[in-house]
């Protein structure tokens, strides 16, 4: 905990823990002990990749790095504040494992965008977010089938997100 708080402290950083839902819970006691709140609750959803089961949508854009203009459609659509949109940018840009960037682009907008992480053979999908004037119209449903199909022949046999329990 020590080593994980000095390093965010040298880089003028709050330091941030995600929790998956079956991490060990020693580690939470500890993270509330040194004086850590929960922010949100999330759940960990883990599927099998099937071949077949997914197919590459032509609607969607797949690139192994986060260009300016999908980093740009994150930060929009996620509404996130200029420190916030430069600290997210400096971090996928540093990925060290392959990664796929998913755009959805209606007319001339980027409208939806996620992307995957491999890990082995585990995708790790990240990011996912829709317009609100767009969701409940498949797009995301779009993008994590190109993730599944980029994954799959990549060579992943299956894939976790983690959402907040309230979403």
């Amino acid at each position: 905990l020590q080593e994980i708080e000095a390093l965010y402290r040298r880089r003028g950083l709050r330091p941030c823990f995600r929790l998956p839902s079956f991490i060990d819970p020693g580690i939470q006691r500890a993270l509330e002990t040194a004086g850590y709140t929960a922010e949100a609750e999330t759940l960990t959803l883990l599927a099998a990749l099937c071949e077949g089961a997914a197919a590459a949508d032509p609607q969607v854009e797949l690139c192994p790095w986060p260009s300016p203009e999908w980093l740009e459609a994150k930060a929009r659509l996620s509404a996130f504040p200029e420190a916030q949109a430069d600290i997210y940018r400096r971090a996928v840009r540093r990925l060290a494992v392959p990664a796929a960037f998913a755009a959805l682009r209606q007319e001339d907008t980027i409208d939806a965008v996620a992307y995957g992480a491999l890990h082995g053979r585990l995708l790790c999908l990240e990011s996912v977010v829709t317009d609100p004037r767009h969701r409940g119209k498949g797009l995301g449903r779009k993008l994590l089938g190109a993730l599944f199909h980029w994954a799959a022949s990549e060579g992943a046999r299956s894939a976790c997100l983690q959402v907040q329990a309230d979403n």
